[in-house]
């Protein structure tokens, strides 16, 4: 009798247990779907991520530009010092390389900006002296900065700064919009030129004076002072400007660029620099009464 009363007792036992199988499979699915999204989702994440490295680093890759550094005032003093200070310890190279890199960045920050083509930057030591102490030549792409030996006839200090100067001066001709033809008035492109070289907070070696840059087609002078002037009347303004040059050169592009007509904000930049002058003048006044009191 005992083993009759065992057995519905088994059965309750075995059902139970199919039961509670049966009821706990949806949950198991669920856990694991839940534990397998945020698993799919970081693979995604990294994989997208993976390919926003690689097209980063091919669009860098794009941007490369080859430097290369030659002496051509062989057996010199010149040519013996350069080598010594610019050329064994790579400081000619690191200069140039960062002075492309400013330039670029002002004007080209974005994709909206096409970027110029240039493959090569070589930075030469002439033989003989030049009328400035670096010019620019190009050839399909390929660009050399010719630096004039009377650059390091000065101290070492000195020296260096004039090197530095020049060059990034030179680098901003380089990346410059600018078809060899002209298109866009010289007095502009030198005025960008000094602009650039004083926005990296350097001294243009050759900075012209205003009344030399006077662009006749216009009335007014282009320089690197009045360029700054229309930057922060309108920020992205020489980024714009050199976008401009890319093609045809027109005076509307500068109009453009400025989102006004250049003439009147030159009329605005005089006005306020003679208003300036005429304070400096005051307080100049003011000073020397006060020194024969």
């Amino acid at each position: 009798m005992s083993m009759a009363m065992e057995a519905p007792l088994l059965s309750a036992i075995t059902t139970s247990s199919s039961s509670s199988s049966s009821s706990s499979s949806p949950h198991s699915t669920a856990a694991i779907a839940a534990v397998s999204t945020p698993t799919i989702r970081t693979r995604l994440i990294a994989a997208l991520a993976l390919v926003a490295i690689s097209l980063w680093a091919n669009y860098e890759a794009s941007k490369s530009v080859d430097i290369l550094v030659r002496n051509s005032a062989a057996g010199s003093p010149a040519e013996r010092r350069f080598d010594l200070d610019f050329v064994s310890n790579g400081r000619a190279h690191r200069i140039i390389h960062r002075a492309s890199h400013f330039v670029e960045q002002v004007l080209y920050p974005d994709e909206l900006h096409p970027r110029k083509p240039v493959r090569r930057i070589t930075l030469q030591l002439s033989g003989i002296d030049l009328p400035s102490l670096a010019s620019v030549s190009a050839a399909d792409g390929d660009y050399t900065i010719h630096l004039s030996p009377a650059v390091m006839s000065s101290s070492a200090a000195h020296a260096e700064a004039a090197v530095t100067s020049a060059v990034q001066r030179a680098v901003a001709r380089v990346w410059i919009w600018d078809d060899g033809k002209q298109a866009a008035p010289e007095p502009l492109l030198e005025a960008m030129a000094d602009y650039l070289t004083m926005a990296a907070g350097l001294r243009p070696s050759s900075k012209a004076a205003c009344g030399g840059s006077l662009d006749q087609s216009s009335g007014w002078c282009w320089s690197a002072e009045f360029l700054e002037y229309c930057e922060t009347r309108r920020r992205g303004f020489v980024a714009r400007l050199n976008r401009g040059m890319r093609q045809r050169w027109s005076e509307l592009a500068a109009d453009d660029a400025l989102g006004l007509q250049v003439g009147r904000a030159y009329a605005a930049y005089t006005a306020a620099a003679a208003a300036r002058g005429r304070v400096m003048e005051s307080k100049n006044a003011t000073w020397e009464a006060r020194q024969t009191m």
